[in-house]
Formats: C-alpha cells, sequence, structure tokens
C-alpha cells in the first residue's frame, strides 16, 4: 500500500469513527440522576429545586418516588449541574438524610426543566 492510498483509508476510517451527524458535531451534555432520601416529599422539595434550577442552564426534571426519594434528572454542563445539586444540598439540608449521584455523558434528551 502506497503513502497516499494508506493516507486516504486512515482518513476515511477516522471520518466513520468521529462524532460528526451530516457536518456537525454531535452535542453532549453532562446528566445527572439524583436521588435524595430523608424526609423530602412533602416540604417543597419540588418546588424549592424547580426555583433553583432557574439560576443554573440546566435541563431535566424533578419527581417523587413511590418509595419516599425524590429524584432529580440533569442535563447541562458538568459545573452547572454541581452547582445545583450542592445549592439544593444547602437549601434542603434539613431534610436531606443520603443523596446517590449518577453521573454519565450522552445527548440531551430535554429542553427544559420541569416538575413530575
Amino acid at each position: 500500500m502506497g503513502y497516499q492510498s494508506w493516507l486516504l483509508h486512515l482518513l476515511q476510517r477516522l471520518v466513520k469513527t468521529w462524532p460528526f451527524i451530516r457536518g456537525n458535531m454531535v452535542e453532549t451534555v453532562t446528566h445527572f440522576t439524583v436521588y435524595f432520601e430523608g424526609h423530602v416529599q412533602g416540604v417543597g422539595f419540588r418546588l424549592a429545586t424547580f426555583q433553583l434550577a432557574k439560576g443554573y442552564e440546566v435541563t431535566g426534571y424533578v419527581e417523587n418516588l413511590i418509595d419516599g426519594r425524590v429524584q432529580l434528572e440533569l442535563e447541562g454542563d458538568r459545573e452547572e449541574c454541581l452547582g445545583l445539586v450542592r445549592a439544593l444540598s444547602e437549601e434542603m439540608a434539613g431534610f436531606i438524610r443520603d443523596k446517590t449521584r449518577l453521573e454519565s455523558t450522552r445527548q440531551p434528551h430535554w429542553k427544559k426543566f420541569t416538575i413530575r
């Protein structure tokens, strides 16, 4: 295989593996799933989350679970997501006994932040 053929082959392989769709870079965001445990239902936790989320560039939702926990789904810049989780943890500290955070990177799923 000559140099030009090898280079062409390499470029073709790279183009197939790069995250391009129709010439545009695929957008990815940080995704958090956070479970809050404690006395977190019936105390305005979801409303407080919704109000705090207005101060951050995040999308997603907050909802009560039937087991008594609150689930927070967040997408956005990692620092924005962390900022909201920290602010919420401080604001509702007296009600939170424990929290579990799962983190990943993915394509965006939501366009705004809502209460479910």
